[in-house]
């Protein structure tokens, strides 16, 4: 049974049907710059390019691109209304957008303009990532994987049997992967995504049966969350597993660890903050505001003074700067 995770990603449904009766309040136009505080769509996903350039994606089609660490924002053509589930670059200029129904849309000028490429499936796409400008991987609903070799010019659908939903995908190089989905699955790839081996599922009794919602990797050493506040982490290549220490009972939806530092954040407001490299996590406290809004994008940079960015619910945004997190 597919979970509050899912429930989440489908809410653009409601959204759709609702723009049909009343018209949207919060009107944007591509091209437009407006500041965070403008911007009141779901964000499901944003990366950083550099400590000046983010990029963020959401329902209804939305791309937004800042140029100034998130101060302001332009409203990028998508070509779609559909909902985009995730971003990844393989460097500062070529991204992919996976989204709803299969779509993938391809840039090659750092996010200022989007082409759709032929994701070979109509799976929706829930995760997305390059490893470089060639290799990447994308999954999603009903056991969805596909793959490229050439920047996504050909997707080769190698997807499940099983009907799982896949949440996560890291390419941590030209051959290696990992991805991540319901029952606590982990699966790896050693031959650039056309094989996948199960690392750790629902017989993996130690680390409960909850389901992983996001992945990462620094230097070496894995990390996921998911369910009821769960974490754990790797650094022997999925080999053994451990289970970080925090006081969480929220599901996590995003997570990202540089150096000693990571950030991990989810359901309603939550935000966790480690120090020692993902072994234990401590409960960020934020307004009273944001308890009801979920939290699922969030990237840093740097090893000592991180800095970043996170967003979600109705364009909730919060930057990251000398290891801790501010709002407006």
């Amino acid at each position: 049974m597919k979970n509050n995770w899912v429930i989440l990603k489908y809410l653009f449904i409601l959204f759709c049907f609702s723009s049909l009766i009343c018209p949207l309040v919060y009107a944007e136009t591509p091209g437009e710059t407006i500041k965070p505080g403008d911007i009141h769509e779901n964000i499901y996903d944003g990366m950083m390019l550099s400590h000046d350039i983010y990029i963020m994606v959401g329902e209804r089609g939305k791309i937004y691109r800042s140029t100034d660490a998130g101060e302001s924002w332009k409203v990028m053509p998508s070509g779609t209304h559909q909902p985009l589930f995730s971003v990844s670059f393989g460097d500062d200029r070529n991204g992919w957008i996976s989204g709803n129904g299969g779509l993938i849309l391809h840039t090659k000028d750092g996010g200022k303009t989007w082409v759709k490429q032929d994701s070979s499936t109509k799976k929706d796409l829930l995760s997305i990532h390059f490893a470089d400008a060639r290799m990447g991987a994308a999954v999603g609903d009903w056991g969805a994987i596909v793959r490229t070799e050439n920047g996504g010019g050909t997707w080769e659908d190698v997807s499940l049997a099983d009907d799982v939903v896949l949440y996560g995908v890291k390419m941590i190089d030209g051959m290696t992967g990992y991805l991540t989905g319901e029952f606590g699955i982990v699966f790896k790839t050693e031959d650039g995504g056309k094989t996948w081996q199960s690392l750790l599922d629902e017989r993996d009794t130690s680390l409960e049966p909850q389901s992983l919602f996001c992945l990462t990797e620094d230097k070496g050493t894995l990390f996921f969350g998911g369910m009821d506040g769960k974490i754990i982490y790797s650094e022997d290549k999925g080999q053994n597993w451990v289970r970080s220490r925090n006081d969480l009972k929220q599901s996590i939806y995003g997570i990202a660890v540089k150096g000693n530092n990571g950030w991990a954040v989810g359901d309603l407001g939550a935000v966790l903050f480690s120090t020692d490299r993902g072994k234990t996590w401590n409960q960020v406290e934020l307004p009273l505001q944001f308890k009801l809004s979920w939290i699922c994008a969030v990237d840093s940079m740097n090893s000592d003074a991180v800095s970043g960015f996170a967003a979600g619910s109705k364009g909730l945004f919060l930057k990251i700067k000398n290891n801790a997190m501010a709002w407006k």
